[in-house]
């Protein structure tokens, strides 16, 4: 019986570890090539794995793309998304150093995310509806971190928060998206420093 558990065990370790492979090698294909030209059987050979087994394991490349999505935004949101506090829009300062830091390393996450973003609404529309719901809940966090402040006076009541919201996210990914086509030509540290001002401007009115 000790046995029998120690193999269930040792197979669900195994699953754990080729998911987790699977998982990684389309993420850095993603990065690489974009989602749309990325098949199973690269994902497999890259994770090491057949490419029967990805389709097992997700039944179709869009399974697998969805997955890959949802998981990424999740992590994401754990790492560069912060939930509101007492310290109100001050995180959304840290935030967006923080942002624009990550764009800055140009990690294999970062260039996925945003390859994965484009394509949502071009050649991978199934996606579409995983970024509309972060991008939603993204701009309500900030928001809400708005009113919160207009409450206590800490922001100016005339400033809109839905319209900051919007501001805050695309002059972020605007940003993003420059540095990722010639990183070369963009120093980042005037520029975060200049964007703090312009959101500590907008707060102010």
């Amino acid at each position: 019986m000790n046995q029998t558990i120690r193999k269930r065990r040792t197979n669900a370790e195994r699953s754990e570890e080729s998911e987790l492979a699977i998982y990684k090698a389309a993420i850095s294909l993603i990065a690489e090539i974009g989602p749309h030209d990325m098949t199973m059987a690269m994902v497999g050979k890259r994770a090491g794995y057949s490419a029967g087994l990805v389709a097992y394991r997700f039944g179709s490349k869009q399974g697998l793309l969805e997955q890959v999505t949802d998981r990424i935004l999740q992590l994401w949101s754990t790492r560069v998304v912060p939930e509101i506090d007492d310290k109100g829009m001050k995180r959304f300062m840290d935030s967006a150093e923080a942002y624009l830091k990550a764009a800055e390393s140009n990690t294999v996450m970062m260039r996925a995310i945003f390859r994965l973003m484009q394509e949502s609404y071009t050649s991978c529309p199934e996606l579409l509806p995983y970024f509309q719901k972060f991008d939603a809940s993204v701009r309500k966090i900030i928001q809400d971190a708005v009113k919160v402040d207009q409450k206590n006076g800490k922001v100016g009541k005339k400033l809109n928060p839905k319209a900051f919201s919007v501001i805050y996210v695309g002059l972020l990914r605007g940003i993003a998206i420059q540095y990722f086509i010639n990183p070369k030509d963009i120093d980042m540290g005037p520029v975060r420093r200049l964007v703090k001002s312009v959101y500590t401007t907008q707060l102010s009115n």
